[in-house]
């Protein structure tokens, strides 16, 4: 199989694309506009200049002056000594600018608690199997709103926990799961009172 075929195939199965109706008439006055100017720039009569033309111009122009150099030397003796003279001239009373800095350590992850303790978690999965066992709980119209609440959490504090080990602890992210956690909370406390 050639490498030209799928160019080829490819060219095939581009869009078509219809043109202003307009168009093509621009297209032929601009060019018979551009072919008018071009006949008229090759009638243009050519003009050559006297022999001694270049010569009087350069007569004309100002004579460069010649530079000495003892005017550079002189420069250069000037710039030397005010480079020697500035730092006597300049004034030492005033102290040096200083730039402090500190810097300000965040609260290491090991203060910021983000796992409940294993009997919270207990906890929440002995009454979530309550609810989930509860004859009124599953009468309720609630039953099935705070399961899926709580599934939705669930998944979203796994997820939460799986960034923070795998990309460390993040106060931002510890905080996101703080809020998860009282999120699942309060969802615990509506089926605990269907038990």
């Amino acid at each position: 199989m050639s490498s030209r075929n799928p160019f080829q195939r490819a060219l095939e199965n581009l869009p078509t694309y219809e043109p202003s109706p307009g168009l093509w008439d621009r297209i032929q006055r601009d060019l018979a506009h551009k072919e008018v100017l071009q006949s008229a720039i090759r009638e243009l009569p050519v003009y050559e200049p006297s022999p001694g033309l270049w010569d009087r111009i350069a007569a004309d122009l100002p004579k460069a002056k010649s530079r000495s150099l003892s005017g550079w030397w002189a420069v250069a003796a000037a710039l030397l000594a005010l480079a020697i003279a500035l730092p006597l001239l300049w004034p030492r009373d005033k102290p040096l600018e200083t730039i402090t800095f500190e810097t300000v350590q965040q609260p290491g992850w090991q203060e910021l608690q983000w796992e409940l303790p294993p009997d919270d978690e207990e906890a929440i999965r002995e009454v979530a199997q309550r609810f989930a066992q509860s004859r009124i709980a599953r009468q309720s119209e609630t039953y099935h709103l705070l399961q899926s609440e709580l599934n939705e959490l669930d998944a979203a504090k796994r997820e939460l926990e799986g960034v923070l080990n795998t990309y460390g602890m993040d106060p931002d992210l510890i905080h996101q799961l703080k809020d998860i956690e009282l999120q699942r909370s309060e969802v615990v406390k509506r089926m605990a009172a269907y038990i």
